[in-house]
Protein backbone atom coordinates (compact mmCIF):
# COMPACT_ATOMS: atom_id res chain seq x y z
CA UNK A 1 0.00 0.00 0.00
CA UNK A 2 1.13 3.55 -0.55
CA UNK A 3 2.15 6.06 -3.17
CA UNK A 4 5.49 4.50 -4.16
CA UNK A 5 4.43 0.86 -3.97
CA UNK A 6 4.60 -0.53 -7.51
CA UNK A 7 4.10 -4.17 -6.53
CA UNK A 8 0.44 -4.02 -5.55
CA UNK A 9 -2.63 -4.51 -7.68
CA UNK A 10 -5.81 -2.67 -6.82
CA UNK A 11 -9.34 -3.83 -7.57
CA UNK A 12 -12.76 -2.23 -7.67
CA UNK A 13 -15.81 -4.49 -7.94
CA UNK A 14 -13.53 -7.38 -8.95
CA UNK A 15 -12.06 -5.31 -11.81
CA UNK A 16 -8.32 -4.68 -11.74
CA UNK A 17 -7.46 -0.98 -11.85
CA UNK A 18 -4.68 0.11 -14.20
CA UNK A 19 -1.87 2.11 -12.70
CA UNK A 20 -1.34 5.67 -13.87
CA UNK A 21 2.11 6.35 -15.33
CA UNK A 22 1.81 10.15 -15.11
CA UNK A 23 3.18 11.60 -11.86
CA UNK A 24 0.66 13.20 -9.52
CA UNK A 25 2.63 16.46 -9.55
CA UNK A 26 2.13 16.83 -13.31
CA UNK A 27 -1.61 16.29 -12.96
CA UNK A 28 -1.82 19.01 -10.30
CA UNK A 29 0.10 21.39 -12.55
CA UNK A 30 -2.25 20.68 -15.46
CA UNK A 31 -5.30 21.31 -13.27
CA UNK A 32 -3.77 24.56 -12.02
CA UNK A 33 -3.08 25.72 -15.59
CA UNK A 34 -6.64 24.93 -16.68
CA UNK A 35 -8.08 26.84 -13.73
CA UNK A 36 -5.80 29.81 -14.45
CA UNK A 37 -6.79 29.95 -18.12
CA UNK A 38 -10.47 29.70 -17.18
CA UNK A 39 -10.08 32.64 -14.79
CA UNK A 40 -8.27 34.71 -17.45
CA UNK A 41 -11.03 33.92 -19.95
CA UNK A 42 -13.64 35.19 -17.48
CA UNK A 43 -11.71 38.44 -17.20
CA UNK A 44 -11.62 38.71 -21.00
CA UNK A 45 -15.40 38.29 -21.09
CA UNK A 46 -15.71 41.20 -18.67
CA UNK A 47 -13.54 43.37 -20.93
CA UNK A 48 -15.61 42.46 -23.99
CA UNK A 49 -18.67 43.96 -22.30
CA UNK A 50 -17.17 47.48 -22.25
CA UNK A 51 -18.95 49.93 -24.53
CA UNK A 52 -15.75 51.65 -25.66
CA UNK A 53 -13.64 49.10 -27.50
CA UNK A 54 -10.82 51.41 -28.53
CA UNK A 55 -7.20 50.29 -28.21
CA UNK A 56 -6.59 52.99 -25.63
CA UNK A 57 -9.10 51.32 -23.30
CA UNK A 58 -8.83 47.60 -24.12
CA UNK A 59 -5.02 47.20 -24.02
CA UNK A 60 -4.54 48.73 -20.55
CA UNK A 61 -7.49 46.70 -19.24
CA UNK A 62 -5.96 43.52 -20.65
CA UNK A 63 -2.57 44.33 -19.12
CA UNK A 64 -4.08 45.10 -15.71
CA UNK A 65 -6.79 42.46 -15.45
CA UNK A 66 -5.98 39.45 -17.66
CA UNK A 67 -2.22 39.28 -18.04
CA UNK A 68 -1.38 39.05 -14.31
CA UNK A 69 -3.41 35.83 -14.09
CA UNK A 70 -1.43 34.28 -16.93
CA UNK A 71 1.98 35.37 -15.68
Amino acid sequence: MGYNNTHSEYFMNETRLESEREPLRSLKREKHCCETVAKANKMLEMIKNFMDKSKEIIIPLYKCIVRPHLE
